[in-house]
Parts: C-alpha cells; structure tokens; sequence
C-alpha cells in the first residue's frame, strides 16, 4: 500500500508505507524505445522547466554513506511516512531510476509529476524529495513517489484558494469530469467544484453529458463553499435569468401552447412548457381512465398541446388543461358566458366523489354534486349515469373565470316540471287547452 505525506494525517502515514522483504515492486507501464536509457548530462540552467517542477534543485552530496544506513533509512520511511531525498539519474523499463544514498530506486512514470510528463527527459539529473511507498527483498526492490507531495502541495494551495472565494462570486471554469449526478469544474489555482446536473440548466437533463463535454469552457457561480471539507457547490444555470421573468408576457389564459410531459402524481400531470416553467393538469382536468395513457406519456417525455387556464407569474404556478380536439399552438379558445338559472346540455366526461364532471362545449367543464343529480343519498352515481350520456341541466354559478360551473340537475328537472305548470295553465285559461287534466299535459309534453 501507498503512504501519504500529509503531516495531517500521520497515523494513516505510518500504516501505508509497504515493508515487505518477500514480495516484489510491480513497475507502471514501460515507455516505447530503449529498456534503459542513461542521463549522463544535467540540463542547463537556461533549459526551460514546466511550473511542476517548481522545487528548487538541491546540491549533490559528495559523501558516499553506507549502503547499510541507507537501506535502513529507507525501511524506516516506508514504515514511518518520512520523506528521503533522491537523484534521477536513469530511464528504465516503468519508469525513473532514482539514486538515494547510493540505494537505486523506481519512481514510476505516473508518480514523477501529477500527470505523466510529455517529455520525460525534462527530469534528468534532478533532486527531488520523494515518499518511500514500498520497501521489499531488503531494499533491493524500492518504491517512491514524488507524485503524492505535489498532490499534498496543490490541496494545501487549493484551500487557501478556496478561503479567498465567496458565495455569489462568478468564475469561468473549465470541465475536468463528468458523471452522472453532474460535472466537476477547474475554476484554477487547483480548485474544482462540482454542478449538480440540476445546475446546469433550466431546462430538464437526463445526464450532464447530455449538454457538456470534457474541456468545455463555462461559467459557474458559487452557491456555496464548505471550507472545513474543502468543497465548492457550483451553478451554471444561476446565470441564465429567472424563467419566470417573462411568462407573463409569453403565456396568456385560453391559449393554446406545446409542452412536454415530465411527470405523473396523484394530483395531476406536470408538463414543461419552456426551459424551467412548468405547468400543471390537474387531475380534475384529466378525463376518467385516462391516467394510464398520461402515465405513459410521462414516462415518455411525449409532447402535448394544453390550453392555459391561469397564468400567476409571481407565485410561479401554470394551470393547464389538455387542449380541445381540432386545436393546433397559437390558437385562442373562445370561453362561453354562462349566467345562472339558464338551462344547457352537457356530457358526461367522468364520475368520481365530487359528482359528475361534464364537458360544456369545447373547453369548460362543469360539476353536478352528488345533492344536485336527483339521485337518493348515497347512491352510486355510476348505475344511474354514463359516461358520454347528454344531460340538461341548470347553471347555478360559474367560478374561475367561466372555466368551472356548478350545475344542477336536480334543479333543472323542477324548473322544466314548472314550466309545463305554467303552459297547462296558460292553455287551461284561454280554452285552448285539449287536455281534461294536468297528466294529460304532462303525458303529451314527455311524448313530444
């Protein structure tokens, strides 16, 4: 196992250093070309060197210790955690060949720098501190990284970086990685932070890769920042605006507009009618057996026409029903005005615990109450009404804008019962009448 430089974290260090004197060092991958390539020269002071070799190269020492003390030096870091200073001096096959104390080391190509260097000549003849992460067959096989001190090095840098950033500061950023539950973003100076994919943008993603790829240039704002674990919730979206801003302007009640089914609930059906807007059906708006075809079309993601009921921007709610047969986007539908006491005809759209819910023309709905159907208490509307059935009933008051009547059929039965009273009256006293009695008239006004 590998030990750790943090001097945070001294007792994980001590229980990473591998001392095993049976096993063997597993060497990374060899570079193409020669198994061993010698370095005979130290680059020049004017030889150019990338910012990750930053640490200053130290003096040879001349002395030659003994190869015992070294040996034993080495067993003692790769146990302890402790750091040991070492020489480049060759490429072999997995990696670098590393001269500490007169005891020749590997550093695997993948723990010189924090990425696999371009050029690996760039090391020769270097001095650099390294971890001792294996130590087997008495110090003949012995392991080192460099890689873990520069890690060390960049965290250190990353949270004093991340003290200096604010909630509500703006970054431009670049896309290091992408999973499914969002994109991890470099905002420099070693700092990354994560956009939950529900961050990203208004608009629904099933997964980041969906709108971002790796090395996509952004720009991110911090929501928050978790100094004590070093964390940074990030937001693109943030930067978009408020979609609700201009529903108010783009959506007016009795249009009719395109969305896209999102989801099902026992309370009606969400559409998205715009990045970020969502709208609702509720589920009084949904004919009787027809849940089972919007559960499907939720799960689909199908799209929809629906016709706008109410628009209330500030509290951020759409009302929607499906629209009206024959109804393409951008039509108006033409709301009927409806008094009470005038007596219309309806269909029978659904039964449920409210009463009857029935269509009145193309796009109002209407609902008998249980009380108002003629019906005795507590009957099952079901055995008496159909769905589809065409009733004539009363208007007792319209709510909502005209959108929800509540009618009666009750009322309408007894208005047209009084209205035969008084044409049998009239008839009786101007003679005209053919009828001996009120059954009479009654029985030939059924017939007709």
């Amino acid at each position: 196992m590998d030990s750790s430089v943090d001097p945070d974290s001294a007792a994980e260090d001590r229980t990473e250093g591998a001392v095993d004197d049976a096993a063997a060092v597993t060497p990374a991958e060899p570079p193409a070309g020669d198994p061993e390539v010698a370095l005979p020269m130290a680059p020049s002071e004017d030889s150019p060197q990338s910012p990750e070799h930053s640490q200053e190269q130290k003096k040879e020492t001349k002395a030659s210790p003994d190869p015992e003390d070294a040996r034993a030096k080495l067993r003692e870091a790769a146990r302890t955690g402790a750091l040991v200073e070492g020489k480049v001096v060759a490429i072999v096959r997995g990696g670098y060949e590393v001269d500490v104390d007169g005891v020749i080391c590997l550093c695997p190509f993948n723990q010189i720098e924090l990425t696999p260097p371009r050029d690996q000549l760039i090391h020769a003849r270097q001095i650099y501190t390294f971890n001792v992460t294996s130590y087997r067959q008495r110090g003949r096989r012995v392991a080192l990284s460099r890689r873990r001190i520069l890690e060390k090095e960049a965290r250190k840098a990353a949270r004093a970086a991340l003290g200096r950033i604010e909630s509500g500061s703006e970054h431009d950023g670049t896309v290091a990685s992408l999973s499914d539950y969002g994109a991890f973003v470099d905002i420099g100076d070693g700092i990354q932070g994560m956009v939950h994919v529900s961050e990203i943008t208004h608009a629904r993603l099933a997964r980041p890769a969906d709108k971002l790829a790796l090395g996509d240039k952004v720009r991110v704002k911090v929501l928050k920042t978790d100094r004590r674990r070093g964390r940074l919730s990030l937001s693109m979206k943030a930067l978009e605006g408020d979609p609700w801003e201009n529903v108010g302007k783009n959506f007016r009640p009795h249009q009719i507009i395109s969305g896209r089914m999102i989801r099902m609930t026992e309370f009606g059906a969400f559409v998205e009618v715009a990045p970020g807007v969502d709208g609702l059906v509720h589920i009084s708006e949904i004919a009787q057996g027809a849940r089972e075809q919007y559960e499907k079309m939720a799960t689909d993601g199908a799209e929809m026409l629906v016709h706008v009921l109410r628009v209330d921007a500030p509290k951020k709610r759409i009302s929607l029903a499906p629209a009206p047969e024959g109804l393409k986007a951008g039509d108006v539908v033409k709301m009927k005005t409806l008094s009470a006491g005038k007596v219309i005809e309806v269909t029978v759209e659904k039964i449920d615990k409210s009463g009857l819910v029935v269509r009145i023309g193309d796009a109002q709905t209407g609902v008998i109450p249980p009380n108002e159907t003629g019906t005795p208490r507590g009957a099952d509307l079901a055995m008496s009404f159909s769905l589809g059935k065409t009733l004539r009933v009363l208007v007792m008051r319209a709510e909502k804008g005209d959108r929800r009547i509540r009618l009666s059929l009750r009322r309408a039965d007894r208005q047209e019962e009084r209205r035969q009273i008084e044409d049998y009256r009239k008839s009786a006293a101007s003679g005209t009448g053919s009828f001996s009695t009120l059954g009479d008239f009654f029985n030939k006004d059924s017939r007709n």
